[in-house]
């Protein structure tokens, strides 16, 4: 077993974990993946993608199982009949650069107020439709509030927090803190409605695309999407390449036409 092996946490995500994991035997994720022969993994979306071999690798260097590791990952929320890209892109899934210098999708959200009390990411943050969080009643964030970069779990690394080994809240790029700004609250109602539910379904485990309300979404988003103004926002990107504030104008319009 590694010197370091901290225990994930129950809805926290892969590549959160890999990343404290990498920094508690002192290593930068690339390196770590590199020293145990799985330098391949990086250039992919660890959380879509990780191998068997991988997850053996890391059960066996950790004590946990590998049933534990999977369930880290994104692929039950992509369902069975979903293949990934050649860069581990799955519908309902924020797409995410792999490797080291690319830096352009914006894939991983946060709510401040979480990141700020626990420090590490959750699975739910990878999720298209997901925009808010319930529990402190926020919007998410999908990017430094400084330089505007993506945030990039892998490259966060790892730092104490009251004996704790926890993921950075600096920003990569301009090593600012993430949590140094004041959050947008959620102000209707029904945006908190729909953060409960979509949450929920999340965090249950179930393959997104199986969901029947999920479906139901897709297709209204889908056909609010032609609308002039939408159609400025969106520019016909795919949902899941969309930005936070895109994705919730989008949200925030079918809600407003389910009233």
């Amino acid at each position: 077993m590694w010197p370091g092996h901290p225990r994930p946490y129950a809805d926290e995500l892969f590549s959160s974990w890999l990343a404290r994991l990498a920094s508690s035997n002192g290593l930068p994720v690339r390196h770590f993946l590199t020293a145990i022969g799985q330098g391949p993994s990086w250039e992919r979306d660890p959380d879509v993608t990780a191998s068997t071999p991988l997850l053996r690798t890391l059960a066996e260097g950790t004590g946990q199982s590998i049933e534990a590791l999977r369930t880290l990952t994104l692929a039950p929320l992509a369902g069975p009949q979903e293949t990934p890209g050649v860069s581990g892109d799955v519908s309902w899934i924020l797409q995410m650069d792999p490797g080291y210098r690319r830096r352009r999708r914006h894939g991983l959200q946060a709510c401040l107020r979480c990141l700020k009390e626990a420090t590490w990411f959750k699975k739910q943050w990878r999720c298209a439709y997901v925009v808010a969080c319930s529990l402190h009643d926020q919007i998410l964030v999908d990017r430094c509030h400084a330089c505007q970069k993506p945030i990039r779990v892998w490259q966060l690394g790892g730092e104490k927090q009251g004996g704790i080994l926890s993921i950075s809240r600096r920003c990569f790029t301009c090593k600012v803190d993430l949590t140094d700004t004041a959050p947008v609250s959620i102000q209707e109602r029904s945006l908190w409605n729909y953060s409960c539910e979509i949450e929920g379904m999340v965090t249950s485990g179930r393959a997104i695309a199986e969901s029947p309300w999920c479906r139901r979404l897709g297709e209204s988003i889908r056909a609010i999407r032609r609308d002039d103004v939408l159609r400025k926002v969106s520019a016909r990107v795919p949902f899941e390449r969309c930005s936070l504030a895109a994705r919730l104008t989008i949200i925030r319009t079918l809600l407003q036409t389910k009233k």
